[in-house]
């Protein structure tokens, strides 16, 4: 009874996938396989075993995975089968056919395997055939395309990372406002379209020019609209020492004293001048009262530059000298010291009050005449 059973299955044996029963599951590659089952056009009722083969074709083809079920329910000619193949034979990289063998018997006809609507289109997440997803449009450009508003909040701080060369944020006309170059570890920020400041592999920074040559390059026209800080950053301290000014005061008085001859310190200051340019030295201060004449002198890294100044005697009256130098010393670029000394042929005269002061202009600023 069982073996022509068999051989009446082998000529009449007739199987249906019911429409629209083959659900994909993701992200696993499980679906149930619903079909109908008849034996000369009547409802088959039995326990049979089947075998499910997944091809590349409809005909011939490469046979890329096998399932078997020993024993099949049906039931009014109909089941419902769960079915599981490997992930690396359903990656959306190709159609795929699938082959029913019920109990020894090869049907005639393979079904194809498509992937049911959900699974490419939920709530506005479409999937591809290149396997791009797309969260708000039906046509993905790269792996993840997003079109529409996006919040990203870690609330249980693991921190949200982004790996890659090109980092680039863009605004509703596809304008580039930010940019990273992972090659080149270059930062760019734009603006209506013009590149406006960057930070370059150093640490650079420029505003107005893209190749920045120090730490920070300021390249915009001249005049309060180039750089502008507000009111009071910078105190008495940093402009001492600033590259661009170099000052000191001596509320006390300066005794000019040793060997006849002899050249006594009033005032130093070092400046750092960062290109080729010009000091202009200025120092002032009152003669003491009674005085001696004296010679004033300055001197560039230990070098006098002359000539010398001289001051005769002060009187007893009010009506002191007022002793000043001025110099306008051409300079490379460095860190240079100036001296403010004098000398004097007898006595002990004092300077009261000096005041020493050292401006760097460079020759940008226009062509100084010593």
């Amino acid at each position: 009874m069982t073996s022509i059973h068999r051989a009446f299955l082998a000529s009449t044996l007739a199987i249906a996938a019911l429409a629209g029963t083959v659900h994909a599951a993701p992200p696993s590659t499980a679906f149930t396989y619903q079909g109908e089952l008849k034996e000369n056009g009547q409802p088959v009722t039995a326990s049979l075993p089947i075998t499910f083969r997944l091809f590349s074709a409809p005909t011939n083809g490469v046979q890329l995975a096998e399932v078997s079920k020993a024993n099949v329910q049906i039931t009014n000619g109909r089941f419902a089968e769960p079915l599981s193949f490997p992930v690396n034979t359903m990656n959306g990289s190709q159609a795929l056919w699938l082959e029913v063998v019920v109990n020894g018997n090869t049907l005639s006809q393979r079904q194809q395997i498509t992937g049911a609507a959900y699974s490419l289109a939920t709530r506005g997440i479409t999937v591809d055939a290149s396997s791009n997803v797309g969260i708000g449009t039906t046509a993905p450009t790269r792996k993840l395309s997003v079109n529409g508003g996006m919040d990203v909040y870690d609330s249980v701080n693991q921190g949200i990372y982004l790996s890659s060369n090109t980092v680039s944020l863009s605004d509703g006309n596809e304008d580039a406002f930010y940019r990273f170059n992972g090659l080149t570890q270059k930062h760019t920020w734009s603006t209506n379209g013009s590149d406006c400041v960057t930070i370059d592999s150093n640490g650079r920074v420029g505003i107005g020019t893209m190749n920045p040559t120090a730490a920070l390059e300021v390249t915009a026209p001249a005049g309060d609209a180039s750089v502008k800080l507000p009111a009071k950053s910078i105190g008495p301290a940093e402009l001492a020492a600033s590259p661009g000014i170099a000052a000191i005061r001596n509320e006390f008085g300066v005794t000019i004293t040793g060997t006849p001859g002899a050249a006594t310190l009033i005032a130093t200051r070092t400046i750092t001048a960062p290109s080729d340019g010009y000091l202009v030295v200025h120092g002032t201060g009152l003669l003491g009262l009674g005085s001696e004449g004296i010679y004033m002198h300055v001197t560039l890294n230990g070098v006098n530059q002359g000539p010398n100044d001289y001051f005769p005697p002060s009187g007893l009256s009010a009506d002191r000298l007022s002793p000043a130098i001025l110099r306008v010393i051409p300079v490379a670029a460095g860190t240079h010291t100036l001296q403010w000394t004098a000398s004097t042929w007898s006595g002990a005269p004092t300077i009261q009050k000096p005041n020493f002061l050292i401006m760097y202009f460079p020759t940008a600023h226009g062509e100084v005449v010593p």
